[in-house]
């Protein structure tokens, strides 16, 4: 994934904050360095769902919604490391969406770490979710502390990476 945009392609990026009962699900058009679209909602699991099924019906969401848009680039924060209960079931939603993702094809599956994003959003890696939240309503024009602005914050920082502002180290985070 070394290639930058060429100056005037659309491309259309998905980017995904996973949850075990929400997910924040950012949808951007980019046209060359140029935002043409953004819209950002967040996905909720079904109450009658529990464990391993909770999961796959938000994968099964969130396929739907990949079908819809047609992504160039589906962005996932992953929370795949960690020792904490929480972060085990939403590392399973993660790789239940790459597992499918890549078997769908179409489209670019990239992951960036917490503190990627939360360094390129705010200029802190260990920024709290208050911080990525004011610098989203601060950029974006999308306020509250939820799953839908930490998926524009994933956005924001993929998008750096697409328009080549991100140095080789951190776009080696970039998977």
């Amino acid at each position: 994934m070394s290639q930058k945009l060429p100056s005037q392609d659309v491309k259309r990026v998905m980017a995904i904050d996973p949850g075990t009962d929400y997910v924040g699900v950012c949808l951007a058009e980019v046209t060359g360095s140029d935002l043409t679209s953004l819209t950002a909602s967040t996905m909720l699991a079904s109450d009658s769902k529990m464990g391993i099924d909770k999961l796959i019906h938000l994968a099964d969401k969130l396929l739907m919604a990949v079908r819809d848009f047609a992504p160039d680039y589906v962005v996932i924060e992953d929370y795949g490391f960690g020792s904490n209960f929480f972060n085990v079931h939403v590392a399973e939603l993660v790789g239940i969406l790459l597992f499918r993702l890549s078997r769908r094809g179409k489209c670019t599956i990239c992951q960036l770490a917490p503190n990627t994003v939360k360094f390129h959003i705010t200029g802190k890696g260990k920024a709290s979710k208050k911080d990525v939240a004011e610098k989203v309503d601060e950029l974006y024009g999308i306020s509250g502390m939820s799953h839908a602005s930490d998926a524009v914050a994933v956005f924001h920082t993929f998008r750096k990476y697409l328009c080549g502002e991100l140095s080789e180290e951190d776009s080696r985070m970039i998977s």
